[in-house]
């Protein structure tokens, strides 16, 4: 373990032992307790760092652009560290959502023809959707991606708001957790033991757990709206030696945007590269 000031107010603990792959501080000594607890009841067997491929199926309900309830079936695959692809069937229509290393794997498929996005939002686009990619990992798994120097503080039990035009680097930076996507939740000085920030530039969502067996139990993070997104996970069932998610469900205020129901998922099936494509048959 070793200790590091941070602006001469609070020390940072780096930490390598928690997983290989993570880069990870802790901001203080209960941060790193409740998520070293929260990854142990993650993984009975082994480790996060055993993770190598997901593969999730199931259906979901979310929304149509006029606000009708639109149901359909979902494919989630992952390939550490860096490939993800999540493909959403609707009757005739497809939306892939994913990257492979640096390459953006976005579009919309219906029948023969595929729409791509325009080139020069690409860029913000695969930060949008490495972010995505993040929160899925770190809820489902408490797997912390290698793109990332993440740093993790215990939470206020209050929610508070911050200048908007505070940059992400000094939200890392400060001794107390603030929001790096400028008006999101942060905290106070009074401390939840059962949630976390966790921040890295231009990227916060708060990571909070059960507060009985410490599993992660939602993600709150600021998403452009006035109010922030929740996702929660629910019915964990005990997979391939890791305790997952059979459900998923993501609010804003009183409003379902999406509810993903997986009906099988698989730790480390054979997956490689060439998985990793939008498909255009």
């Amino acid at each position: 373990m070793r200790r590091a000031t941070v602006l001469g107010l609070t020390f940072v603990l780096a930490v390598h032992s928690v997983a290989a792959q993570d880069t990870t501080r802790f901001g203080d000594d209960a941060a790193q307790s409740l998520f070293v607890r929260s990854r142990a009841a993650v993984a009975h067997a082994g480790t996060v760092t055993q993770l190598r491929s997901l593969m999730l199926r199931g259906h979901l309900r979310t929304m149509a652009g006029n606000g009708a309830p639109l149901d359909g079936a979902i494919e989630i695959k992952v390939l550490l560290p860096d490939n993800f692809l999540r493909v959403e069937t609707y009757a005739t229509v497809q939306r892939f959502l994913g990257f492979s290393g640096k390459a953006l794997l976005t579009a919309i498929r219906e029948g023969n023809r595929v729409e791509l996005p325009p080139e020069k939002a690409a860029p913000q686009m695969l930060q949008a959707t490495q972010a995505h990619f993040t929160r899925l990992m770190l809820g489902v798994a408490t797997y912390i991606t290698s793109d990332r120097q993440m740093t993790i503080r215990s939470s206020g039990s209050a929610a508070a708001m911050v200048d908007p035009r505070e940059t992400a680097r000094a939200a890392v930076a400060s001794p107390t957790p603030q929001s790096a996507a400028g008006s999101a939740v942060v905290t106070n000085s009074g401390l939840d033991p059962f949630s976390l920030d966790v921040q890295s530039e231009n990227f916060f969502v708060r990571f909070v757990v059960d507060s009985i067996t410490r599993v992660p139990v939602q993600l709150v993070f600021a998403s452009g709206r006035q109010e922030p997104t929740r996702v929660a996970f629910g019915d964990r069932r005990t997979v391939g030696g890791f305790d997952l998610p059979y459900l998923m469900t993501t609010t804003v205020g009183s409003r379902t945007l999406e509810r993903v129901v997986f009906d099988e998922i698989l730790v480390n099936p054979e997956l490689s590269k060439a998985d990793f494509r939008i498909d255009r048959k």
